[in-house]
């Protein structure tokens, strides 16, 4: 898909300083700037600017802010793919956002598809019993944490391989060991797995 390109739309405005929706907080020469990096060491940085996002009925069209990147490192400049979805729980946030322009309920559905493509990204919380094919789905609830309050953290019970229980080496417990560092985090970008105290023989 080819780069965004704010010269060829005409309802694009950059975030000056002052805005409310500045969220980043970062400012030079009154324009909004952000930086994000990541646990693999990549990064992206550009100014904060304001267009519509066009969505399938009955949401439609709805002003999002979003960063217009003007630099990146590491993995996020190598990969075939250009951009990222914000989907977190931060107020920048697209589901944030729509959320609290009473576009969408306040959820999201991520289904994955194969590196060929595919996949699924629901935003809302659409009426899933009335749709066929849709297994119930199940819900648990997140841990909140000072440290990272836009993560999405569950508490992790129980972890299998193949069918097998993983067990944890003596004197950790599987709950406790996932509860340590950044616990563990649903995060549809993130690859990294550190089990650094699970033995090597499963139950």
């Amino acid at each position: 898909d080819p780069y965004y390109d704010a010269d060829a739309s005409s309802t694009y405005s950059f975030i000056g300083c002052q805005d409310a929706k500045c969220y980043t907080h970062g400012c030079s020469t009154d324009s909004c700037y952000y930086t994000r990096s990541y646990a693999e060491h990549s990064s992206s940085a550009g100014r904060l600017l304001q267009d519509n996002i066009h969505l399938a009925s009955p949401v439609g069209s709805q002003p999002i802010v979003f960063g217009c990147e003007m630099r990146e490192t590491g993995e996020i400049y190598r990969q075939a793919a250009d951009g990222l979805m914000g989907l977190g729980q931060a107020a920048v946030s697209v589901v944030t956002q729509l959320a609290n322009s009473w576009a969408i309920d306040d959820g999201f559905a991520l289904c994955f598809g194969s590196v060929e493509g595919g996949g699924a990204l629901i935003l809302g919380l659409p009426d899933f019993s009335a749709m066929t094919g849709i297994p119930e789905l199940k819900y648990t609830s997140l841990t909140s944490s000072s440290r990272h309050p836009s993560y999405y953290i569950v508490t992790l019970e129980e972890a299998s391989v193949n069918g097998r229980t993983l067990s944890s080496q003596a004197g950790f417990s599987l709950r406790t060991t996932f509860a340590r560092g950044y616990g563990t985090v649903l995060d549809s970008g993130n690859a990294l797995f550190y089990p650094f105290y699970l033995s090597s023989s499963p139950q």
